[in-house]
């Protein structure tokens, strides 16, 4: 039986949170400690594609099972093509609001001057890509890699499961260009190594809950690893903005271990470690999150594609404002922006949600509302 598995969903909505003001930018603000700014060795990335695969592992094993493979492939299939198309979309619009910018304001623009090929790049996705919606089509093409690894799972094939998805990021190590389809931030075949680790742990979730739940000393292992995720977390910051240890070339150690473009090494084994923590901090604690936080993550977590969308075109349109990003202004006074700016995503992806789920729109529109919901059933 699916149930929502409310831990997730409020790790998700945290991540929207980090997004939000990470895409907002425009620090310094008192909320940076809270989000790290990007800058980081790790990032609000890792923590949405890592659970995505964990996520489609579960759901896959059953459904695959209940449902059979038609069904399955034809439910990948349709969501990875509106996924696609959302991108498209978005980045067809960002990009007209640069080129009309441009012509109306003489805004600079890296952009072309003949529309139509701006319309064929970003269609395409082959050009002029845009950071607030390029997850989209990252996801349409993890996917069906996803529901790929769920086959071989199936049979017991994990080792040629992880041996084939490491081939493919480490190609993109030795030569990044390589199989790059598409012109976005985020490659895929970079990216799919941490989301089909990630599928393989949610597949076989319940005999690595069952082993987990057996382990010795409970308590302490719980302890260390949330202190040491923890403790991760505060290095980074404080080599990242506080010059900690400043003998140390830092820039080339980023370069080679967390590189966040590449996916590196050492990015992809802290991603993993800090979720770990983070997650079993969030369960350990689960009450006290619920009562503190839950109003405002779980909505954020739960319809986590429209908050991205959602925070993706209010961080377009505020970074196009004159002066941005606002040199000068006050920390203190940019930290409740950002709080407001978090609250403002919140408030318009709940009006957006209850929209789509209005059974009036759904006969009014051809919209498959299914393409804008996030999954985020599991076992509990």
């Amino acid at each position: 039986m699916e149930t929502r598995d409310l831990r997730l969903d409020f790790l998700r909505g945290y991540f929207v949170f980090v997004m939000t003001i990470n895409h907002l930018g425009t620090f310094p603000a008192w909320t940076r400690p809270l989000t790290g700014g990007n800058k980081l060795w790790v990032s609000a990335a890792e923590g949405f594609i890592m659970i995505s695969g964990l996520v489609l592992g579960v759901l896959y094993r059953q459904r695959v099972a209940q449902k059979g493979w038609r069904w399955s492939t034809r439910q990948i299939g349709w969501r990875a093509w509106h996924l696609y198309l959302l991108g498209a979309v978005g980045q067809l619009i960002l990009a007209t609001g640069d080129y009309l910018m441009r012509l109306l304001w003489e805004r600079p623009s890296p952009l072309p001057t003949n529309y139509w090929h701006l319309l064929e790049g970003a269609l395409l996705h082959t050009r002029y890509d845009f950071v607030y919606v390029d997850l989209l089509p990252l996801y349409a093409i993890l996917l069906p890699l996803g529901l790929a690894a769920v086959y071989f799972l199936r049979y017991g094939k994990w080792k040629l499961v992880i041996a084939a998805s490491f081939l493919l990021w480490y190609m993109t190590r030795t030569d990044p260009t390589a199989l790059k389809l598409l012109r976005i931030g985020f490659n895929p075949l970079s990216w799919q190594f941490p989301f089909i680790l990630n599928v393989t742990i949610g597949y076989y979730r319940q005999e690595i809950g069952e082993w987990w739940g057996k382990r010795p000393f409970p308590r302490l292992t719980s302890a260390l690893l949330i202190s040491s995720s923890l403790a991760w977390l505060t290095i980074s910051y404080q080599v990242t903005f506080h010059d900690l240890w400043p003998g140390i070339d830092w820039s080339l150690i980023n370069r080679i271990l967390f590189d966040k473009l590449s996916v590196a090494p050492g990015r992809i084994i802290l991603a993993f470690w800090i979720f770990a923590g983070i997650y079993e901090l969030v369960n350990r604690c689960w009450k006290i999150w619920q009562r503190l936080l839950s109003w405002l993550m779980l909505p954020l977590g739960q319809e986590a594609l429209i908050a991205y969308l959602v925070q993706g075109f209010m961080s377009y349109f505020i970074s196009r404002l004159p002066g941005y990003p606002f040199p000068e202004h006050d920390p203190v006074i940019m930290g409740f922006i950002h709080l407001g700016a978090v609250l403002f995503v919140w408030e318009v992806t709940r009006l957006i949600a209850r929209l789509l789920e209005n059974p009036r729109f759904n006969r009014l529109s051809n919209i498959p509302t299914f393409a804008l919901k996030t999954s985020s059933k599991t076992n509990a």
